[in-house]
């Protein structure tokens, strides 16, 4: 089972006893344990609870919270986990100092602040432009029910519209709701002479949904008929 690792420049390890003052260090530190859910340590003792933990859980399971330790200066551990991020301009080992100077830059709180903002205007986008597109979609299957309607009772009185005309006519409808259609996205077709004709319309297209830096087509389709 290893119990150690080195690099050129860093030394990890399982948790000893004699880290203990080290650790209280920064366990007790209130801005270094600003956002860990129990809060920093009040006593050594409770640090001691805590390294005795990963002391147990080291040697029973074969893994658990290591140290990272500074190979030249053999300075006191840093922190107790690996990806500690480093002081924008600082050469420090110190996890207290490194912890202070990241929070100072970048406070933790404020950047979920920013990523959960983020996040719900992307949500609100991509609902409010889908949401949009299927009442456009309604919208268009109703004006197709009603168009259909009107002219298959003119038909008889007067000469047939041609399918080039119903497919423009659907055309003018869709832009009212803000769908672009192209000829070939229509489908026209009558069936039956005189009083006895029926109008069958369909229109199949994609509405194309923004997310900034993305946008992915929705694929739509509605008639007279549905």
């Amino acid at each position: 089972m290893q119990d150690r690792i080195e690099t050129s420049r860093l030394i990890l390890r399982p948790f000893e006893p004699s880290d203990v003052e080290a650790a209280f260090g920064w366990f007790g530190d209130p801005v270094v344990m600003r956002f860990a859910p129990m809060g920093h340590d009040k006593r050594i003792e409770e640090t001691k609870a805590k390294l005795r933990f990963f002391m147990e859980h080291q040697k029973t399971h074969g893994f658990s919270k290591w140290l990272i330790l500074d190979r030249d200066s053999g300075t006191s551990p840093s922190c107790y986990h690996t990806n500690t991020p480093p002081c924008l301009g600082q050469r420090e080992h110190n996890c207290t100092i490194e912890w202070h100077c990241w929070v100072r830059f970048f406070p933790m709180g404020k950047i979920k602040v920013v990523l959960w903002l983020t996040v719900a205007v992307f949500a609100i986008s991509t609902t409010f432009q889908i949401g949009s597109a299927y009442i456009g979609n309604l919208e268009l299957h109703e004006d197709l029910r009603d168009v259909a309607a009107n002219i298959s009772a003119r038909i008889g009185l007067s000469a047939p519209p041609t399918n080039e005309d119903l497919r423009s006519f659907v055309i003018a409808k869709a832009q009212v709701h803000d769908i672009t259609l192209l000829p070939e996205q229509v489908t026209v077709k009558v069936t039956g002479e005189g009083k006895t004709a029926s109008i069958y319309m369909q229109v199949d297209y994609a509405a194309r949904i923004n997310l900034l830096v993305y946008s992915f087509p929705l694929h739509l389709r509605t008639s007279n008929a549905e």
